[in-house]
């Protein structure tokens, strides 16, 4: 049923898309976060996404929110095909003022696959991303039923290995689990009478810091239109990404 739900969503065309993301506690391994003095000092980021996105059209827009650290900001996605594009205040010190900047997809998630933040492709936000993950579930066992934003669903739960097949998980990459010693990852996924998921979460904790993330989907079927920003106002975002600072819009 987990499995099929993967297909079974993304048949409906088009959803509402919630993403909501936080990284709490005190990283135990030295370099994460250092401070001033040299020692790790304690973290609490929140980041909370809407839109919508066609999974036909591998096409989508979202708004996200972040906060923590004593400070707030707020990023603008649109996704269309293999193009990002990406709108920030934060963009107009990076790329020389215009307020957006364009990267290609596959590119940023290849870096964000090998980056030693706390999570990969779900900083893309696309939806269908998390969705995969779950091709790479193993046993499954049902808990079940719980009504989500009024819905009936069955809640399932899972173990992805994080080492096994060929793309490794993308809600934290290979090589980062491989570094800090992680071979599972748990994931609740609740499923409606139709087959399609309504809602995946996982919580897990690593090196003294509590990682939470859901995706939440409703509204299936939902009409997507997603134009890209007027090339004036675009930036070639490659030397960002190259540099790594792309990920700097998140907070992280």
């Amino acid at each position: 049923m987990v499995l099929d739900s993967v297909d079974t969503t993304e048949a409906v065309t088009s959803a509402a898309i919630g993403i909501d993301l936080s990284v709490s506690g005190t990283p135990s391994l030295g370099g994460l976060v250092p401070s001033a003095s040299g020692a790790s000092k304690a973290l609490a980021i929140t980041v909370s996404g809407q839109g919508v996105y066609s999974f036909v059209q591998k096409a989508g827009q979202f708004t996200f929110d972040t906060r923590g650290q004593g400070t707030s900001s707020t990023l603008d996605i649109r996704e269309i095909g293999n193009e990002l594009y990406l709108s920030s205040p934060r963009l107009a010190a990076l790329d020389g003022g215009k307020p957006w900047v364009q990267v290609d997809l596959s590119q940023y998630e290849e870096q964000e696959s090998q980056d030693t933040g706390p999570v990969g492709a779900l900083s893309t936000g696309d939806p269908s991303a998390l969705l995969n993950v779950l091709r790479q579930v193993g046993t499954v066992s049902e808990l079940g039923s719980v009504d989500i934003d009024g819905v009936p669903t069955t809640e399932y739960q899972a173990q992805i290995d994080l080492l096994s097949g060929t793309t490794g998980s993308t809600i934290i990459s290979r090589q980062l689990a491989q570094a800090l010693g992680l071979q599972n990852l748990p994931i609740d996924v609740w499923v409606d009478s139709a087959g399609r998921a309504r809602q995946v979460a996982t919580s897990f904790s690593v090196v003294g810091l509590t990682i939470k993330g859901q995706e939440s989907l409703g509204s299936f079927g939902t009409p997507v239109s997603v134009t890209a920003p007027p090339a004036g106002q675009v930036a070639d975002g490659s030397g960002l990404l190259q540099n790594g600072q792309l990920g700097d819009l998140f907070g992280f």
